[in-house]
Order: C-alpha cells, then structure tokens, then sequence
C-alpha cells in the first residue's frame, strides 16, 4: 500500500468533518480524489505528512478561512467554453426566446446562474451565447451570476485568461470572435463580454440562498451541471429546495444528464427538451403554509384605488405589529416557514419586545427584493430611511435595488451616502467599484477596491460581513485582490 495514503479509520474521520462543515461528500469511489485533495491542503499549510494534517483536522477548531483552503482542494476544475453544449442549444433555441417573447410588452430582462462556475468557462458562454444571439438584449437587461465554492477558481475566473485548453471541442468562432491572443500564447476575453458576468463565492450547501443581498433570487434560469455530484442525497434534496426558492415562476434549472436522478421535487417538472435536462418551476400551494395575517393599512398598491370617502376618524399610522404581521405574511408566501413561526409568535408578546421598526422594514424590503418584486422593496427601504436616516445599511440595500433596476445614476448615490455615514463601509465600497469596473472607469474602480480591501484589515479573517449574503472578510479579501 502507497505509504501516503491514510488509515480508514482516520480518513472515515476526516471525510465525516468535511461533509458537516462544507456539505462535501466522498464516498469510497472517490477515495483517491479525497487524499489527493487533503495532500494537497496539507503542503499549502506546511504539513509535512497528510496524516498530520488529517489528525488536526479532527483535532483542531479550525476557523471558516483553514476550511477554505481545504475547500480549494478539494473541487475539481474540470470544464470547458460551450461544454455538454446541447444545453446551451436549448437555451438559445428554446428557453430564451420564449422568456423573451413572454415579455414583449414590456423591456425585457433575463436572470441567469451558473452555479458551481468553476473557472468561469460556463458563465462566460452563457454572456457569449447572449451576445452573438440575442444582440438586442442590452447589459441592463441582462444578469449572469456565476458562484462557486473554490476561491482559487474564482479568481482565475475573474481574470479571464484561459489556454487552449479551455476550448477542447470549443466551436471555432467563439475563440476568433471573442479571445485575443497573448505573446505568451494565452487567450484573453474582451472585456464587452467578460464585464456581463458578475461573480461570488458561494457553497450550495449552505443557507446563503435565496437573498438579494447576493444576487440570488427570482433567477430565469438556473445552471447546476455536475456539481451535485460533490454532495450526499439529503443535501441534494435541501439544494434542489433553494433552487425552487430561487428559481422565477416557470423558472428553468439545467442540470447534468447523471444528475437528472436526483431531482426529486414536487415544484419541478421536466421538459422534454431532447438530450438536455431540463426542469421548469411550477407554482404549488403550501400545504402546511400558516395563515397569513392581515396587511398592514399602509400596504401600498400596484395602481392608485380610487379615493375612500373621507372617515370621521383619522387613520393612526401602522403600528409595530401590524409591519411584524407583514414580515411574518411575505416570510410564509416565500417558503421561509420557521421565520414566520418565529414573528408569528412575537405579535403575541408585548409590542416593546419586537424588533426596532426600521428594522423590520427593511426586513420586508428584503423579501420582496428576494422575492423580485423590486418596486415594493424600494417602497419598504424608503420607509425604514424616514424612520432612521443615520443607517448605512438602509441606504446600500436602496442601492442594490436601484442598480438591479437599472437606475445607476441613482445607485451611485445611494452608494455614496452609504459611505457618507460610514466611509469604511465596505459593501459600499465594492459596490461603486463594480458600478465604475461596469461604466469602464478602472481607476475609480480601483480605487474603491483599496478602499474595502484596506478596510477589511480591520476585521478578523473569518468575520462574516453583514450586507454581502454571508461572505467572510477572508472571502471577500480573496475576491478583490482578483479583481485588482
């Protein structure tokens, strides 16, 4: 037996830590994938034996950034641009020109997600294939997030430099239309296309979605292909749960032709759509949905009503509970049961002992930012500014709703008074680095990128920062230095 290879008892010990903490899962199949990973995390930290490494694995409480670094070697980058391409066929014959056609009254929007992007080959596909084919969908028209749980990944993705090797069975055009050369012999996106991808980090396995605090939520199209692989049933079974959260009413999820074994939920329905896999949302009443309470009487509607007779008695402005009954209403609607219980119980205590007011608005504006619906967010987020206008927080989340509707000018602002209350608020910070990276002003952008990066030496690695859907400080250090 190969003298590196680690006792069953002790990887069994090893392999149990990692599914718990990352959701990972190795079974005796992938045995060697699973050593060659731990030795390879074990020399990155300067373990000189992997036995070692797995021993203090065990032993020690690592923080969230030792299990990152794990987590790095453990993935495999295993992709290509345009790869299993009959999906993307499908996209472009099928699925996209009937999102389009559903919306033609009106401008029309796509939301995509590459979930597990890897090296970001399949994201900067889906930005090409929109770009070649659908040429009258405009940047603000268009959303492609890419997440992945690799952090080495992502910051190649970012980069967006590849090698020949990322084109194995590439159609010809795609390198000729959209790469230039390098002396070196390397391949470089044009930035048109490369600034249509945003990216995150993200590990499916974990609660972090959907949220619009990172771009998750009410996505038209969902692609998850030989990623579900990396987890055991009931984690696939809690993931595919999120994706039906997070997917749009008739919402598409692709997935990988093995993995087509593993969807099992009564909200998906698979079309046939020839090789591809496809599953496409379908509405289901809750069975076991608690009843939602009465809408506060400040509810704001779709379209004016018309004007009541004037009451005898003036209307008292809603009170706390009646906003709490809200945020349990919508936290129900969106399938997120346990918080609504929770609210739910709170109205039968004492009012006093409920959440600030302003804090529960903007916990509204969240859902029904998760939710899509972007006009009530605003309206909620603009309620909790009259309450409390000395809080950053409320003016980033305006923000990120305003840049998600396409009113940048607008974002910025809201950005900037941000930053005006706080000028270390790093979501902030990032955000205006994005927008001006978008807007081709690379000084502007980075300029705001040292700002965060220097303002998240503050902070401990593993500290997890509010306002960016669970990112640790470590996480998004990772990603502005790739972005730098």
């Amino acid at each position: 037996m190969n003298s590196q290879l680690l006792p069953d008892a002790l990887l069994a010990q090893v392999s149990k830590i990692i599914s718990s903490r990352l959701g990972l899962h190795f079974p005796a199949g992938r045995r060697q994938n699973l050593e060659h990973g731990l030795k390879e995390a074990a020399a990155d930290l300067g373990f000189a034996r992997t036995a070692d490494y797995a021993e203090w694995l065990i032993s020690a409480n690592l923080t969230p950034a030792q299990f990152q670094t794990l987590a790095d070697h453990l993935t495999i980058g295993e992709t290509y641009f345009f790869r299993e391409n009959y999906g993307l066929d499908i996209l472009k014959d099928k699925i996209i020109p009937a999102l389009i056609s559903k919306r033609a009254r009106r401008k029309p929007s796509l939301r995509l997600w590459s979930a597990g992007c890897s090296t970001g080959e399949e994201a900067y596909s889906l930005a090409i294939l929109l770009d070649k084919y659908f040429p009258q969908l405009k940047d603000g028209q268009v959303t492609i997030l890419a997440t992945d749980i690799n952090t080495r990944f992502l910051e190649k993705a970012q980069r967006a430099i590849y090698r020949q090797w990322s084109f194995r069975n590439t159609p010809e055009w795609v390198q000729r239309m959209y790469f230039s050369h390098t002396a070196d012999g390397q391949f470089v996106l044009h930035p048109r296309v490369k600034n249509r991808v945003s990216f995150a980090h993200l590990n499916l396995a974990e609660q972090r979605y959907p949220s619009f605090a990172n771009n998750t939520y009410n996505m038209d199209v969902i692609l998850c292909r030989n990623v579900l692989i990396y987890f055991n049933r009931p984690t696939i079974n809690r993931i595919i749960g999120r994706f039906v959260q997070t997917l749009a009413p008739t919402g598409r999820l692709l997935v990988g032709p093995s993995e087509a074994a593993f969807i099992a939920h009564p909200q998906l329905r698979p079309l046939p759509l020839g090789k591809g896999t496809v599953f496409q949302k379908e509405t289901a009443a809750q069975p076991n949905q608690p009843k939602a309470p009465p809408r506060p009487v400040f509810q704001p509607a779709a379209t004016p009503p018309p004007r009541p007779p004037k009451p005898a008695t003036p209307v008292k402005p809603a009170a706390k509970t009646d906003i709490l009954a809200e945020v349990a209403s919508l936290l129900a609607q969106s399938a997120h049961q346990q918080a609504a219980m929770l609210l739910l119980n709170a109205l039968k205590t004492e009012e006093n002992s409920a959440p600030p007011k302003s804090t529960l608005l903007t916990l509204l504006a969240q859902v029904c930012a998760n939710q899509g619906n972007l006009e009530q967010a605003l309206t909620w987020i603009e309620e909790a500014i009259l309450v409390d206008k000395l809080t950053p927080d409320h003016h980033y989340l305006r923000g990120t709703i305003l840049q998600e509707q396409n009113r940048l000018n607008e974002a910025r602002k809201a950005f900037k008074r941000a930053l005006f209350l706080d000028p270390d608020f790093v979501p902030a910070h990032f955000a205006l680095g994005n927008l001006s990276r978008q807007n081709n002003e690379p000084g502007r952008a980075n300029r705001h990128y040292q700002a965060a990066r220097q303002a998240l030496k503050q902070h401990p690695a593993d500290k997890i920062l509010p306002a960016t859907g669970g990112l640790t400080v470590s996480e998004l250090t990772h990603i502005l230095q790739a972005l730098l």
